[in-house]
């Protein structure tokens, strides 16, 4: 968002742990650019530790009331962290309300859903962005340098959900398709976007992405490699497999970088 434009008044609906790193930030470092006028979730003990957290008095809203939030409180962002099966419920009526839309990945969970927002986008005249923070981790952008830079080579891809990370999103809402499109959409779409971060513009090669602890090898090939096994990063939930049946332990044991 440009330094030199007027404070934007800005409304977050879906008060989740995950807002928090919206909150946060739009009434912390972006207070000169934005102005927190509301607040908008099923739960409204979730907006009054928000606006604890933040130390404001933010305006409420159930959200059986959301259409009515852009028009009380003169809002012209609307920041959606809800549910991703629920995303395209409120961009479409921010973007009928006049309000530009930020939205957390995915945008929407499927085809059908994807098109109410674009006609939506298309008939307003609005903006929709799709958030991607992990484009601003400094471990990932450092990769991305190195990347661009050529100091890499060959590189390859691959992301591991494993059995701790992996299992908890079906222990929670992610479980259920209606919800979240499944895991190739809410975890695997991220994957993807992640990657073509990561690659940039170097046509033909494919981006790498560490999993593990850091650090750099010294030789020539410039694989990332890590100080100690990988084993460590493929542990089973519990502890139910024992080491000597996990073939997914047992390949990792004996490495120390990706190959």
């Amino acid at each position: 968002m440009p330094s030199d434009t007027a404070r934007r008044r800005c409304a977050v609906v879906g008060l989740g742990a995950r807002a928090r790193l919206f909150t946060a930030a739009l009434a912390g470092p972006y207070a000169d650019r934005v102005e927190l006028v509301g607040f908008c979730a099923v739960n409204p003990h979730r907006m009054a530790v928000h606006n604890e957290w933040i130390g404001a008095s933010v305006p409420a809203y159930a959200a059986r009331d959301f259409t009515e939030m852009p028009r009380r409180e003169r809002v012209d962002l609307v920041v959606v962290r809800t549910v991703d099966g629920t995303h395209n419920h409120y961009i479409v009526q921010a973007l009928e309300a006049g309000c530009d839309v930020v939205t957390e990945k995915p945008m929407t969970t499927d085809a059908d859903r994807a098109r109410r927002i674009l006609d939506a986008q298309r008939r307003t005249g609005r903006e929709v962005r799709v958030a991607f923070n992990y484009r601003c981790n400094p471990v990932h952008a450092t990769v991305r340098e190195t990347i661009a830079a050529g100091e890499v080579g060959s590189v390859h891809f691959e992301w591991l959900l494993g059995l701790r990370h992996g299992a908890d999103y079906f222990r929670r809402r992610h479980r259920e398709k209606a919800d979240s499109g499944g895991p190739m959409v809410h975890k695997a779409g991220g994957r993807r976007r992640r990657r073509g971060t990561l690659a940039g513009d170097r046509a033909g090669r494919e981006p790498v992405l560490r999993v593990g602890r850091s650090g750099a090898d010294p030789g020539p090939d410039r694989h990332l490699t890590f100080p100690g096994s990988l084993a460590d990063e493929f542990r089973c939930a519990g502890g139910s497999i024992p080491a000597q049946r996990d073939e997914w332990r047992a390949r990792w044991a004996r490495r120390t970088r990706i190959r």
